[in-house]
């Protein structure tokens, strides 16, 4: 099959599409047509080893985070698809390997895409999704009638975060730039702020949440608009390593 392999650190000179074997599958694990595969910042990130302190590559590497496609065969221990059916995946972090015409992945990580959405949509829905859904409720613990601010609305994790927001009941507050105005509204979006025109901290104050997903500044801001007890979930930083074997 054909891959593209990650030979070391560094730029695209270190990427290269090579021929490599079709994978097999291993116990609760399906294979996997690949038709599409999302790009994010985290693939230039780990391309450059930028997030070596949290997650060291070992090559050479198939790179590429999340795909879609279509069941191709099920192994022992794998009964909760059916050869042929649509799927989408955020690939397990320890194995990644999107960017190949095949990957074995375990089940467990692997959702039905949705009907109304085709295969190239869907590959650009995991890994922002499940950013935007875990930052949501796992971290901040949004409940519905709580108030919250996502930064940069129009991003990729932005948008979906403003619709789970909204979907659970919240007051959705988000800043964007002028182009992106029409979009978030589209969303959902209760309150809009434009971040060229208006400082976010002198239009929303007593907020339950805030998602930042831009860094540096804004994130320091944030604190200014929270209510007491109020969270501020950041995906923009490095995120700390949770043991030395992490290293």
């Amino acid at each position: 099959m054909k891959a593209i392999v990650q030979t070391g650190y560094g730029g695209n000179e270190v990427l290269a599409l090579t021929d490599l074997p079709k994978p097999q599958c291993g116990p609760g694990q399906v294979l996997i047509q690949v038709a599409c595969c999302g790009l994010n910042p985290l693939d230039f990130k780990l391309r450059n080893g930028l997030l070596r302190p949290v997650l060291r590559l070992h090559f050479p590497h198939v790179a590429g985070n999340e795909i879609a496609g279509t069941i191709a065969e099920l192994s022992p221990g794998a009964d909760r698809f059916e050869i042929g059916d649509r799927v989408y995946a955020r690939l397990d972090k320890r194995r990644m390997g999107g960017l190949a015409e095949w990957v074995a992945e375990d089940e467990a990580v692997v959702a039905r895409a949705p009907a109304n959405l085709g295969l190239d949509v869907s590959a650009g829905v995991p890994l922002a999704g499940l950013t935007a859904y875990q930052a949501l409720n796992d971290r901040g613990a949004l409940r519905s009638g709580q108030r919250v601010l996502i930064h940069a609305g129009a991003g990729a994790v932005g948008r979906i975060a403003i619709q789970l927001a909204r979907l659970e009941g919240a007051f959705v507050a988000t800043t964007v730039s002028p182009r992106g105005v029409e979009l978030v509204r589209r969303l959902g979006a209760d309150q809009i702020i434009d971040y060229r025109a208006h400082r976010f901290e002198d239009c929303v104050k007593e907020l339950d949440l805030v998602l930042d997903t831009v860094g540096a500044d804004t994130l320091m801001r944030s604190f200014q608009v929270l209510s007491k007890g109020g969270r501020v979930c950041s995906i923009a930083g490095m995120p700390e390593p949770r043991s030395a074997g992490d290293i």
